[in-house]
């Protein structure tokens, strides 16, 4: 059995009748969660998903995903969930690079040719072509592909494991504890807390039918929650929502720039905010605070012999979480400097020793007026004004000045954005070159997701308007 399944085997022993998953219509304990993904993991078998298959998902977060992501693990093959929301050409993409033996999907109704079942009937197809995978259980994760096409990270359950582990020893989970699945498991922050989870022996809060996250933290009794900051800037404008949050043990909070308002109006109103970064390719967390301790928007780092930042300030990582390599069709690369660290792309500062501070991603900067830009800080600025719910700055070429800055936004209302207040108030922050250039409306059609494809709202800023010429 692979580590996973061995901690819930151990869990389903030691807490047989504590819940392991809840949702509104059940409670399973992890004694029947542990039966559950034993069954599924026979019929995977039996079917011929065994050691070395591939197998992708296309599925929403219910419990028999779950079910069926652990007993793919358990069955020694490399599932990779794949997100229901994506174009048909990028799941397409995906799909043709991993060459899964089978594909499980929401429904039948998927013009797919390849192998295709639904997770109820689990009618599996096995190609007879094998791919080349390890002999133990794997999980490949897509990276949010802000910075081109998403990549497929592969972790082994040590790996996931191990953070979880780290996680716990800062925020505890335990029996009777809740954590809500509020960002989705194709993402590693989802899984993140279904693995604290299981190490820790407390309960996957699955709000199904699409449950709003403030009623679903009530109608599970959760008490435990991760968010991103536009999730939680929407709930701190429901006064009931707030309540909710305020009884929480924990809201971690990540995944982008965070806007100090945020932070000011939740400590405002005590709610227990830990902030984290954390990466794909390091199993979830890298650094992050306790419930309530904010210091400079830097967080301590889980592991200190795994973290260093090099002479230019990019974030490197290695040890027990770090993935085994990005899956391409020559199998796995994974990259690393001559003496074995990962470069992130992440800029980052020790604020004191063993303590890290994100400036942002290497990559993103650009020149703007002579001076390199970091796009994030400009955002969490902008996100910080009342008015805006959403922002991201790019660089347009500008045929005199190399580039200029112009940002997309999201405003509450759809009245025109007061472009002068809005200047006004980052010239109290920001140096002047930093300050947009321009200011564009947010797409309708921009899909949803936990970082912005910037390459996507470049196309977009440069599409809206000539910002390029000097007159």
């Amino acid at each position: 059995n692979s580590v996973m399944s061995e901690a819930l085997a151990k869990a389903a022993k030691q807490f047989p009748a504590e819940p392991a998953i809840v949702t509104p219509d059940e409670v399973l304990s992890y004694k029947a969660f542990d039966a559950r993904v034993d069954e599924m993991a026979d019929r995977l078998c039996a079917a011929g998903l065994v050691a070395g298959s591939r197998c992708c998902t296309v599925l929403s977060a219910t419990v028999d995903h779950v079910v069926l992501l652990l007993a793919g693990l358990r069955s020694g093959a490399l599932v990779a969930p794949l997100n229901p929301r994506w174009p048909v050409s990028l799941k397409d993409e995906a799909i043709a690079a991993l060459r899964p033996d089978c594909i499980v999907v929401e429904t039948t109704d998927s013009t797919d040719e390849r192998a295709t079942c639904t997770v109820p009937e689990l009618m599996a197809f096995v190609a007879s072509e094998k791919s080349v995978t390890p002999s133990h259980g794997m999980i490949a994760i897509h990276t949010s592909g802000s910075q081109g096409r998403p990549k497929a990270a592969v972790l082994t359950e040590s790996n996931l494991a191990h953070t979880a582990r780290l996680s716990n020893q800062n925020i505890p989970v335990q029996p009777g504890d809740r954590w809500l699945l509020s960002l989705p498991m194709y993402h590693v922050s989802g899984l993140g807390a279904i693995y604290r989870c299981l190490v820790g022996g407390g309960a996957v809060a699955i709000p199904n039918g699409r449950l709003p996250l403030s009623q679903a933290m009530a109608a599970l009794r959760v008490t435990h929650i991760s968010l991103v900051p536009k999730q939680l800037r929407e709930l701190l404008d429901d006064d009931v929502a707030v309540e909710r949050l305020r009884r929480l043990k924990v809201v971690l909070l990540g995944g982008g720039p965070i806007p100090e308002v945020l932070l000011q109006r939740s400590q405002a109103a005590g709610i227990p905010i830990a902030i984290t970064y954390g990466l794909t390719e390091m199993a979830s967390q890298v650094a992050t605070t306790s419930p309530r301790k904010l210091h400079d928007r830097s967080a301590p780092v889980l592991d200190a012999d795994a973290v260093q930042l090099a002479p230019d300030g990019e974030i490197r990582v290695r040890g027990h979480a770090l993935f085994s390599g990005y899956l391409e069709q020559g199998g796995l690369r994974l990259p690393l400097t001559p003496d074995g660290w990962f470069a992130t792309g992440d800029l980052g500062e020790w604020v004191e020793p063993g303590r890290l501070r994100v400036l942002g991603r290497r990559d993103n900067r650009f020149k703007s007026m002579g001076e390199w830009v970091s796009p994030e800080q400009v955002e969490t600025e902008l996100m910080g004004i009342p008015d805006i719910i959403d922002a991201v700055v790019v660089p347009v070429p500008h045929e005199s000045l190399g580039h200029v800055s112009v940002a997309i936004v999201q405003t509450v209302s759809e009245a025109n954005l007061d472009e002068r207040a809005v200047r006004n108030s980052l010239c109290e922050r920001l140096p002047g070159y930093m300050i947009p250039e321009a200011y564009v409306p947010w797409p309708a059609d921009q899909r949803g997701g936990l970082k912005p494809d910037r390459a996507a709202f470049q196309r977009y800023a440069e599409e809206k308007g000539d910002f390029g010429s000097s007159s």
